[in-house]
């Protein structure tokens, strides 16, 4: 880990100098740590205003989540947007589709797996988005639900590991 002092600007810092353009999609990866310290140029008020939308977002996901409402429903959708838009600002357009792409293959395949066969959680269905349209025995908004949950847990663990 380097000392504050030892900043090194990122490539995009560079380009903006010598006027380079980028290609989009084609912007390396920020890591936990790049993404901290930017955070850290952030005026205090909007820190501080950030994490209590973020606290307020999710005491009302863990006191609605398992209603099926039509506001538990409303929730999850603003946390896979609120994925989807993070993961494009930080992995670039096409990491962040391929990302999303990766975690419903693996979804889908697990769960019908798990679905039909019982393996590894017994049998079990999903009551939950039964008018949606299915992907095997599984409701399409799973994917999605799937990836948003699957992106936070990456990012809070690269920067418990950074």
């Amino acid at each position: 880990m380097r000392a504050r002092g030892d900043y090194q600007p990122c490539r995009r810092e560079k380009r903006r100098k010598t006027g380079q353009r980028r290609r989009a999609g084609s912007e390396p990866s920020m890591s936990a740590t790049q993404t901290i310290g930017r955070n850290e140029r952030r005026p205090a008020l909007q820190r501080f205003l950030a994490w209590t939308a973020i606290s307020i977002y999710l005491a009302l996901v863990v006191a609605f989540a398992w209603t099926g409402s039509s506001f538990a429903q409303a929730l999850a959708a603003i946390g896979i947007v609120s994925a989807l838009a993070h993961a494009i600002a930080t992995l670039g357009q096409r990491d962040a589709l391929a990302f999303f792409v990766i975690c419903l293959a693996v979804t889908f395949s697990i769960e019908n797996i798990g679905a039909v066969t019982g393996l590894p959680f017994g049998h079990y269905h999903f009551a939950v988005g039964a008018n949606f349209p299915h992907v095997g025995a599984i409701p399409i908004i799973v994917g999605p639900l799937w990836f948003g949950m699957g992106y936070f847990s990456w990012i809070v663990a690269g920067v418990l590991l950074d």
